[in-house]
């Protein structure tokens, strides 16, 4: 039809915007196609098509209207305004008892009407046939059509359809009804997690309207504090204290007060202060009624993380737990990042089965009937990669943070969202993808910047930074940094702070001359772990020790600190600990391995690269020279301390570099520790 009406200067944009606007019509077509012969711009003439084309309103009045009697023309116009119709909607919407033989007529007689399910029960009206139909009705009786939304927003929310019941009574400009349905159904979208929808609710309402309804603003407090805007959900708090005297009910001012201090518990924890978080959570558990589980979850939620920041971690288990169990079936939103939170605890306490179980808990709350998981199940997810790569077990682990990765998009959850990728970073460079992982850790970083993240997040990103750095052999920016890091680190001593003091610790153990720094966090993060049963953080500071040992030729003391980090790691088959330690830790390891000193060390170096035949083909003045490399020296300081010409030196480093299969020094390091090169015995 667009080539015989000689219209190929339509774009394929605007064909298909004609297309859709008309629904195929043939008659709509053929009007618009004449119309568009002598329209200068066809974008403006499409975007005004629907509702001013005169060919279509002379078309409908003269061929379709004109033929109806008058009460037919009124029941056109009054369901004009559904998005779709059944008998009983319509007669509400009408005031009538014969909806279902009119639309049988209408459906007999071809008047644009659309069946919307196979039994017939649901139909809608040619999206233009309606748009025409209200823009005649409203030129006759505008008050009409608001009356018809009216009683079609009280029909939905009788049948407790409440989108299509806020959306009539906002097209109906019935604002305090609108403000009713959203004050008595808001919380049930708030439990069930479904922010977006709350949201859009609050939106939809006048501005004025929410700020006069303490309740209202509360509902909105709460959806800002949960997608991460701490100043609107603020706001919002102070204005619903300033309305809430409107209440004659002092039961449900009460209620009101107990979520509003949840609210300030909840944000006072991720400001990490955990006096007044825990001081808001006990005011909101006094004024909360026992019915308010949801909230009374939060509230427990809240007390588990000021109870973490107060570094009383069994304290936090328990409060954990409770938020699991009293939100399992009234807000799964708090459950499982409640769940999420009790695993992690256990988790660092070496309580690896018990971890297990609860992140294995949470896929079982997610799973729906059609096999498929919740967006919640990312929690769960996240936390099994976690597990899956201190045992080493890499596909697994990968698998874990990929399906948690994807499942985090759909949720929305900002926090889970960078969680998820930072374990998938984690996973990439456990596998040698180094380049891929430093591509989305560049996306998590920006994101974290732009949005404000739970307590020990950032540290947790930290560390990943820093691993990426070491795996790649960018050691001097890993030291630049963890130097800078010493000036202002807290002095606050808590569980969130582990991630940062490993990540610290192993950047300044990769130079000679920044060992010695590392020493006094070491001492911490030992003493903090034995105190706080930290399992994996105390095989880490034992790792730690060992290396610093080792590095200033205490070898004794070195293998004994690496003997107590086996002890403690091979009933748990903790692996990927010892694979991120240093090459002197390595070493050892593989001496251990050789002369079978140690099951769980031949275990370890299974996973180990083997460096035997580069150690063989690298001479002592070539291993000594790369040790000097690996000290930071230039060319000209190694030939003065090995007393040889600079052209020698040269000449060394390149075989080096031709044996390793690298071209600088920077790569020839990253190769050489990977290989564990760069023994001192």
């Amino acid at each position: 039809m667009l080539q015989k009406n000689d219209l190929k200067k339509l774009t394929l944009n605007q064909r298909s915007s004609l297309w859709q606007r008309t629904e195929g019509w043939i008659t709509g077509l053929q009007m618009a196609l004449l119309s568009l012969q002598n329209h200068p711009n066809p974008d403006e003439f499409l975007a005004l098509f629907s509702r001013n084309h005169q060919y279509i309103l002379d078309y409908l009045m003269e061929e379709v209207l004109s033929d109806l009697e008058e009460d037919q023309r009124l029941f056109l116009f009054q369901t004009s305004v559904l998005q779709r119709l059944n008998p009983a909607l319509c007669d509400a919407v009408c005031e009538r008892q014969d909806s279902s033989e009119l639309l049988s007529w209408l459906a007999r007689t071809n008047h644009f009407l659309i069946p919307l399910d196979k039994a017939n029960q649901w139909f809608r009206y040619h999206h233009l046939f309606a748009d025409l139909l209200q823009a005649r009705a409203a030129g006759q009786d505008a008050q009409m059509l608001s009356s018809a939304h009216l009683r079609a927003s009280h029909w939905y929310a009788h049948h407790e359809e409440w989108d299509a019941a806020l959306y009539h009574a906002a097209q109906a400009g019935e604002w305090e009804w609108a403000g009713q349905l959203v004050a008595e159904n808001g919380a049930q979208k708030l439990y069930r997690g479904e922010l977006l929808t709350l949201q859009h609710w609050l939106e939809l309402l006048p501005n004025q309207l929410r700020r006069q309804n303490s309740w209202l603003c509360t509902l909105a407090a709460w959806t800002y504090l949960l997608t991460g805007d701490f100043n609107q959900c603020m706001d919002c708090v102070q204005q619903a204290f300033l309305t809430l005297p409107e209440y004659a009910d002092n039961a449900f001012q009460t209620t009101i007060q107990g979520h509003l201090s949840a609210i300030q518990a909840y944000g006072a924890a991720f400001s990490q202060d955990s006096t007044a978080s825990l001081e808001y959570a006990q005011q909101a558990l006094h004024l909360l009624p026992h019915t308010e589980t949801a909230i009374r979850s939060v509230v427990a939620f809240t007390q588990a993380a000021g109870a973490i920041l107060q570094d009383n971690l069994t304290l936090a288990l328990n409060f954990a737990e409770q938020a699991a169990q009293a939100g399992q079936h009234s807000n799964r939103h708090v459950a499982i990042p409640a769940l999420g939170i009790a695993g992690s605890l256990l988790q660092n306490r070496g309580q690896l089965h018990q971890a297990e179980e609860k992140f294995n808990t949470i896929l079982a709350w997610c799973m729906r009937e059609d096999g498929t998981y919740s967006p919640l199940a990312a929690r769960g997810f996240s936390g099994l990669s976690g597990l899956y790569l201190q045992y080493n077990r890499l596909e697994e682990a990968f698998k874990a943070a990929n399906q948690s990765v994807e499942l985090a998009r759909r949720w929305g959850s900002q926090d889970t969202w960078l969680s998820s990728n930072l374990h998938l970073v984690n996973c990439l460079a456990a596998q040698g993808e180094v380049t891929l992982a430093e591509k989305i850790l560049k996306e998590a970083q920006g994101k974290q910047y732009t949005t404000r993240v739970s307590p020990g997040l950032a540290e947790f990103l930290q560390e990943t930074r820093v691993n990426l750095w070491l795996a790649k052999g960018d050691f001097q920016p890993a030291v630049l940094w963890a130097k800078e890091i010493l000036q202002v680190m807290n002095q606050v001593e808590n569980s969130l702070q582990i991630p940062l003091w490993r990540a610290v610790i192993q950047a300044l153990l990769t130079r000679s001359d920044s060992t010695v720094l590392a020493l006094p966090l070491i001492e911490r993060l030992t003493n903090y772990a034995t105190r706080q049963y930290q399992e994996l953080a105390l095989i880490s500071a034992l790792i730690f020790r060992s290396t610093y040992l080792l590095s200033i030729g205490d070898d004794l003391a070195g293998r004994k600190c690496l003997l107590e980090a086996i002890a403690l790691a091979e009933h748990k088959n903790y692996i990927r600990v010892f694979l991120e330690s240093g090459p002197l830790v390595k070493r050892i390891l593989q001496n251990m391995a050789q002369k079978e000193l140690h099951p769980f060390a031949i275990t370890i170096c299974k996973f180990l690269p083997a460096a035997h035949t580069l150690i063989d083909s690298l001479s002592e003045r070539e291993l000594e020279i790369l040790h000097l490399v690996e000290a930071g020296k230039t060319n000209q300081e190694i030939a003065d301390l090995l007393c040889i010409a600079l052209s020698t030196v040269k000449s060394h480093t390149n075989n080096i570099f031709s044996k390793l299969g690298v071209k600088n020094r920077t790569q020839a390091l990253a190769k050489a520790h990977a290989l564990s090169l760069l023994k001192r015995e």
